[in-house]
């Protein structure tokens, strides 16, 4: 089972969940139809289980912001495809955790005292940019991962190894493709006794010919209580 969200490029109207610039080159219009992308398909796939999915939590260097005693740590910015081949990251420091934040010296041990956390849950989407033919010139796939429910003393839910990662990247000759995912901010959705951490943040990604640019960004909001809205 899976749903099919169709942006057609020909249209002037575009959905707030999946925002769309598109940059027109001074080129001949009648140029091959190859190198012209007319719609994008994005398919979004049931949610996985990862069983073998390990995250280590960032150290205190790699703080990014504090809202509301919640704490953000990670890489606010990071890229999952470059020159269309999809971003290894060796250093997994990268995935951003939203954490109880005790100040700066009991960062690791909060942490480390947290108990509770659920398995990890994921959810992938299929991007595919069809060019003037109908056929397939850019696909890919993102998968957005993340643990939740841990809970300090007793009391919260938070997250842990918020992550984004691409797959099955193909690339046609004349394009060139990227994208990075971006935390945007972090929230409270519980009380200050018993808080539910929130994290919103957004996946760029472009395709370029000699025709045009084209720039789409998803975002998503993921919750303490694992719940995963993509806007």
């Amino acid at each position: 089972m899976f749903k099919l969200l169709i942006v057609s490029l020909l249209t002037v109207n575009f959905a707030i969940a999946n925002q769309v610039e598109i940059v027109e080159f001074d080129v001949d219009r009648d140029a091959d139809p190859h190198f012209e992308i007319s719609k994008i398909v994005v398919t979004e796939h049931d949610e996985v289980k990862l069983n073998n999915y390990v995250e280590k939590v960032a150290g205190l260097k790699d703080i990014i912001m504090v809202v509301d005693s919640i704490i953000a740590i990670g890489k606010k910015v990071w890229p999952i495809i470059e020159a269309g081949k999809p971003v290894v990251n060796v250093n997994m420091a990268q995935a951003v955790s939203v954490l109880p934040f005790k100040g700066t010296d009991n960062l690791d041990a909060v942490f480390f005292d947290m108990e509770n956390w659920s398995q990890p849950k994921a959810k992938s989407y299929t991007v595919d940019y069809k060019n003037g033919f109908g056929s397939s010139v850019i696909s890919f796939t993102y998968t957005v991962m993340f643990q939740y429910n841990g809970n300090y003393e007793g009391k919260g839910k938070y997250l842990a190894g918020i992550n984004v990662v691409a797959q099955d990247v193909k690339v046609s000759w004349g394009f060139q493709f990227n994208a990075k995912s971006e935390l945007m901010q972090i929230s409270n959705h519980g009380s200050k006794e018993n808080r539910v951490a929130g994290a919103t943040f957004k996946i760029s990604y472009s395709a370029k010919s000699f025709l045009k640019e084209i720039r789409n960004e998803d975002s998503f909001h993921v919750m303490g209580n694992g719940k995963l809205i993509k806007y």
